[in-house]
């Protein structure tokens, strides 16, 4: 006896994620929404351009952690944790029952750790000028119907094409932009890291200026991959290298595998999170 590993069950477990996904969500402290579709391009199309955006990649990392430290506020025995870990150094603890707490707050209150329950893709862009890598926020399209074309008109690893004024990004005051040499960036590969090694990887280090804030942001990302039965402690991340001039990609940024990934276009499945435009944007 036990459960029947049929295509019955696969059916229902299916239904059962799909209604898990949460909508209206607190986001920062303020109200936000998810939006979700199979194809990147279509994404775009689920909110008002006009009037709402996307998180960016920061906004994302900063929600994580203040999520993170409430669960840490409902589950205090995370710090007596890491203190008996401190004092025996290499010596194993067994923090299975801690693992659980954390495991039921998550499942208890979805809504509330939403953000680290998907691969968030993010109104940072990674585009490649000339010799050189830029990350910056926001998405340089002016009208939604711009963007979608933009998606649809490419299905290889080589990203997306930015419209002509997009590229003058060295000069744009309106949003912070980053830049790494197209070699250092070429050097700065993709694959499996520690948290150490992905908190010293310099693309994920472009995104985010904010040390205080990528380390935060990896140690909880550490802390939460505990609860992983595959890969625990190892995070992934992709850089293409096959972008030309004048390509480039949103990230997204989502936990072990999917840790930072720039999404193709080719794939299927992809969530956002939207929240409202301000004055000035």
């Amino acid at each position: 006896m036990g459960v029947d590993l049929t295509i019955d069950t696969i059916i229902a477990l299916d239904g059962l994620f799909g209604v898990e996904r949460p909508t209206d969500i607190t986001f920062n402290g303020k109200p936000a929404r998810f939006v979700f579709d199979d194809a990147p391009a279509d994404l775009y199309t689920g909110y008002d351009f006009g009037k709402e955006r996307l998180a960016t990649a920061t906004e994302v990392m900063r929600d994580r952690v203040a999520s993170f430290r409430d669960l840490q506020a409902v589950v205090p025995e995370l710090e007596g944790l890491f203190a008996e870990w401190g004092k025996r150094k290499k010596t194993p603890v067994t923090y299975g029952p801690v693992i659980g707490q954390m495991h039921r707050e998550l499942t208890d209150d979805p809504a509330r750790y939403a953000s680290w329950r998907y691969r968030i893709t993010t109104s940072t862009q990674l585009i490649r000028i000339g010799d050189a890598v830029y990350a910056t926020e926001g998405l340089p399209f002016e009208t939604v119907d711009e963007l979608v074309a933009a998606f649809r008109s490419q299905l290889s690893d080589g990203g997306i094409p930015y419209p002509a004024w997009a590229l003058q990004i060295t000069n744009r005051k309106s949003s912070p932009v980053q830049a790494l040499p197209l070699d250092r960036y070429l050097q700065a590969r993709g694959g499996h890291f520690t948290g150490q090694g992905w908190l010293e990887h310099p693309v994920f280090s472009m995104i985010c200026t904010d040390p205080a804030l990528r380390t935060e942001y990896v140690a909880a990302m550490q802390i939460m991959s505990m609860m992983n039965m595959h890969s625990r402690g190892i995070h992934s991340g992709w850089c293409p290298g096959s972008m030309s001039s004048g390509y480039g990609r949103p990230i997204a940024l989502g936990m072990a595998g999917e840790a930072f990934y720039p999404p193709n276009n080719s794939t299927i499945g992809h969530a956002a999170i939207v929240v409202p435009k301000t004055k000035s944007e």
